[in-house]
């Protein structure tokens, strides 16, 4: 039998040059702190004796480009998994002090660099972008324009809920020091402790790689069962604009109405409120006069469109987005007529589909005069797929 794990992700370091609010991995707040070679090394050798391969690794921080050792990381890496697509993931700012010596081993071990593109970056970023076209070398541009706020640390008994979202939608199997972890906030939370002197972190929510009964089997059944950890996390995330700022307050990791850096929490008549909405963009089906057409749409334009609305969930792993924008009709009183699923989150995922209320399982365009079916899904393909049954058939 194969032991594959899909994902693992390696914090090699944990402080950033980067001031993000909100970061998950507190890397505004983490102090000076590497993995170390050494360890690494044998953390790596261990897993690899065991004969587990890993498909996609990430090696990412804090920044990882401000380890001096972030090449030796990347060989070690490349050594004990050599068939992984392995990626390095950074901010950028950094790429365009790193030496040829850099490049020629990124391109040598076949290593995916992924960028975190930061608005007030992007412009500075496009010198070392060119630089990889340039040399060949494999990368990703990612533009967040938000980061995700989830915890909640008064303690949340829906932690099989929460851990069934998290894990259909994300994978976050972290390796930290000898413990393999179903995700990375059990080790991160050390640097809100010390930050703000709580005691959340908790080292145990890890699997010891090293215990005499360590096991394949038992390592994928750890990964199927819900964390102590998770009890910190609400049901959904919500949302924060991207901004840097070095006044830093504990509750900005937190998603409770308090939180006014929470885009669902902000005025609505703010114009920042008003920008943000327009960065949500949603495929829609529009009917009007019994024309249907596919139209895109932003949040902006929807939350002012005066018909009826349907929100329709194609795909489990868009369910925090249709959370939202459940939220932002809400907050501008806007009706949604209904919510409909596809059959398979209805038969995998009940508890989900009973939270929303009404619902209907089909519905006949034709009987519409005029509305916007807002669609929700994570996979560009299986909504493109979706869509043209649905104008074609003119029913869901």
């Amino acid at each position: 039998m194969e032991k594959i794990i899909d994902y693992i992700e390696i914090k090699i370091v944990e402080q950033c040059n980067m001031n993000c609010i909100a970061c998950s991995n507190f890397g505004n707040i983490a102090r000076s702190e590497e993995y170390g070679i050494s360890e690494y090394e044998k953390d790596l050798k261990k897993i690899s004796d065991l004969g587990i391969s890993i498909k996609k690794i990430r090696l990412l921080g804090g920044e990882p480009l401000l380890s001096k050792n972030i090449l030796k990381y990347i060989e070690l890496t490349r050594k004990y998994q050599s068939k992984s697509n392995i990626y390095v993931v950074t901010n950028g700012t950094l790429l365009q002090n790193m030496d040829e010596t850099f490049f020629d081993k990124i391109k040598e071990n076949d290593i995916c660099i992924q960028i975190s593109s930061y608005i007030t970056k992007r412009t500075e970023l496009k010198t070392s972008i060119k630089k990889l076209d340039t040399l060949n070398i494999k990368y990703q541009e990612y533009k967040p324009d938000f980061f995700e706020v989830d915890y909640n640390f008064e303690g949340n008994h829906e932690t099989k809920y929460i851990f069934q979202r998290c894990r259909n939608i994300y994978d976050c199997t972290t390796l930290h020091h000898g413990r393999i972890y179903k995700c990375s906030k059990p080790i991160s939370l050390k640097h809100y402790d010390k930050k703000y002197n709580t005691k959340y972190y908790n080292v145990n929510d890890g699997i010891d790689i090293y215990n005499n009964n360590f096991t394949y089997d038992k390592l994928i059944e750890f990964l199927n069962i819900p964390s102590e950890t998770c009890k910190y996390c609400t049901l959904f995330k919500n949302y924060i604009p991207w901004f840097e700022s070095l006044n830093v307050q504990f509750s900005n990791w937190i998603n409770d109405c308090n939180n006014k850096l929470l885009i669902a929490n902000m005025n609505e008549d703010s114009k920042v409120y008003k920008q943000n909405l327009k960065y949500f963009n949603f495929m829609t089906i529009s009917i009007c006069n019994k024309n249907i057409k596919l139209v895109s749409m932003n949040l902006l334009d929807i939350i002012s469109f005066s018909k009826n609305v349907y929100l329709y969930l194609l795909d489990f792993r868009a369910i925090e987005r249709m959370e939202f924008v459940t939220k932002i009709l809400s907050k501008h009183n806007m009706e949604i007529q209904s919510y409909l699923f596809s059959k398979e989150i209805y038969s995998d995922f009940s508890f989900f589909t009973s939270i929303y209320d009404p619902k209907i399982e089909s519905l006949d365009l034709n009987g519409l005069s005029d509305g916007i079916i807002i669609l929700f899904s994570a996979s560009d393909r299986l909504l493109m797929k979706k869509t043209r049954k649905i104008i074609k058939e003119k029913k869901i």
